[in-house]
């Protein structure tokens, strides 16, 4: 067997290994429920804890069939959609509008922050709008809270500069 050969099998056995971890990881996720929303009854930007699998070498992982998330209590943010990025370019460039939309479960509405907790303005539960970003700043910080009865969620995006 040729060198080249033995180097492309051994990085498709890593590949392949590689692969079986994921899935690995992805089957003890579905089966802890840990890609649920966050919710105001789980504190926000708390890490759920990551199974560990080790996936044997002649063996597939199995996932534990399960009814799905659960489902979240008190105000949730299922959704909130944010440009990774606006560009700003030109010198004569206006303020540009970038495109947030949202989904959100047992609450009434939903206040939107640019860069601090005074508010932009208050939208419906579910919807978008387009709102500015003052190109002057290398980033700006986004914020959702949604309001009704009970504690609020919220869930925060950052959006950079480039040119």
């Amino acid at each position: 067997m040729s060198p080249r050969s033995a180097a492309l099998i051994a990085v498709l056995g890593v590949l392949l290994a590689a692969l079986l971890v994921v899935v690995a990881l992805l089957a003890g996720r579905a089966a802890t429920g840990s890609t649920a929303p966050t919710s105001a009854a789980t504190s926000v930007g708390q890490a759920s804890p990551t199974p560990l699998a080790t996936p044997a070498a002649t063996s597939t992982p199995t996932a534990t069939p399960t009814s799905g998330p659960p489902t979240p209590t008190g105000q949730t943010i299922l959704t909130f959609s944010v440009p990774q990025t606006v560009k700003c370019g030109a010198a004569n460039q206006g303020t540009p509008l970038i495109h947030l939309s949202w989904t959100t479960a047992s609450a009434t509405g939903v206040t939107i922050s640019i860069d601090g907790t005074g508010k932009y303005a208050d939208y419906p539960a579910a919807g978008s709008a387009d709102v500015p970003f003052a190109c002057g700043a290398a980033q700006h910080t986004y914020l959702i809270t949604t309001h009704g009865t009970g504690s609020p969620a919220t869930k925060t995006v950052v959006v950079r500069r480039t040119t």
